[in-house]
């Protein structure tokens, strides 16, 4: 967040706040369906379900939020 919106602590409690509510009250995934992971990789959904084509690459990093995520792996 600092790289994108340094110096707006309002704007970083704001995102905090509504991003909790998405993930784990709305079951929402973290980043947005359509967001591209990549030039040609897309997270999306299908029946309900969502997919993220990054979860796997990132979900046992330090400090990632991916296992929080209700994406599936691809």
């Amino acid at each position: 967040m600092d790289e994108y919106a340094p110096n707006q602590r309002d704007l970083k409690e704001y995102t905090r706040i509504i991003s909790t509510y998405l993930t784990f009250i709305m079951k929402e995934p973290l980043h947005p369906p359509g967001m591209f992971v990549t030039e040609n990789q897309v997270i999306f959904e299908n029946d309900g379900v969502y997919y993220c084509p990054a979860k796997s690459q990132h979900v046992l990093e330090d400090l990632s939020l991916c296992k929080y995520c209700v994406c599936k792996s691809i």
